[in-house]
């Protein structure tokens, strides 16, 4: 099992294929697996894939500290300066389209081009029906297969639900990127986003316009998971804007 130590903690990683270097983040509460499919279609079209699981997640430690983006971000940025994976593309889906936000942010340069999957600048851009499902007294079993899956190749003994307590208590107040930010955005970003996701359209919409140097769609009869129940769609639309030039 690969890890390297970020940030001094073990964090797990998969690398595969060849060609262009892509870094892909995944989503909160979940690991790389469920970016597989999306990545296996970026690697037959001749693109080498780095996964790496952040802290808490996965196969990867974990600190007692609460999690927060800004964290998650800086050890992103570690782990592409480990990898010397300066000017990649990069995918990342839900918490890691966030993570991709702040660092197209801070770091112009970092990366060729970003695709942002199901993402959002600001904790107010959830739909009002997902802000009651985390505060309900039924949240865990929301999160069944998450559990599941956790348990299964988590080796730090980390119970699920001190997990899962961390990963909702970041979405209920974070990201807070302030929209005046998004105009230091000069990377060429594609957003997708569906048209039942669990964030707000008009918000998908008000960073589309933030973000002058990007591209938007909007991904009919679909929801929050529309990469991994749809990655060949979604990798298509990432193929088109990765290998479109300027």
């Amino acid at each position: 099992m690969p890890s390297v130590k970020i940030n001094n903690l073990e964090t797990y990683y998969e690398i595969f294929g060849m060609g262009s270097e892509c870094l892909i983040l995944h989503g909160g509460s979940e690991n790389i697996g469920t970016m597989y499919h999306l990545a296996n279609r970026l690697v037959e079209k001749n693109y080498k894939v780095f996964l790496p699981e952040r802290r808490g997640h996965g196969r990867s430690e974990d600190t007692s500290d609460e999690f927060s983006y800004e964290q998650f971000a800086s050890d992103t940025y570690q782990f592409i300066k480990t990898f010397k994976l300066d000017g990649c593309f990069a995918v990342g889906y839900s918490d890691g389209a966030i993570i991709l936000l702040l660092l197209a942010i801070k770091y112009p340069k970092l990366f060729k081009k970003i695709a942002l999957l199901g993402g959002q600048y600001h904790y107010d851009g959830l739909e009002p029906y997902f802000i009651k499902a985390l505060k309900s007294d039924n949240v865990l079993k929301l999160f069944e297969k998450e559990r599941i899956e956790y348990e299964r190749i988590n080796k730090y003994r980390i119970s699920f639900e001190k997990f899962l307590n961390k990963i909702i208590l970041l979405w209920l107040t974070s990201p807070k990127i302030d929209y005046s930010d998004l105009e230091k955005i000069t990377t060429p970003t594609l957003i997708i986003s569906a048209d039942r996701d669990l964030i707000k359209l008009e918000h998908t919409i008000s960073m589309f316009k933030g973000i002058k140097s990007s591209h938007l769609a909007i991904i009919p009869d679909a929801n929050h998971n529309f990469p991994i129940s749809r990655p060949n769609f979604t990798a298509n639309l990432i193929l088109n804007f990765f290998n479109t030039k300027p």
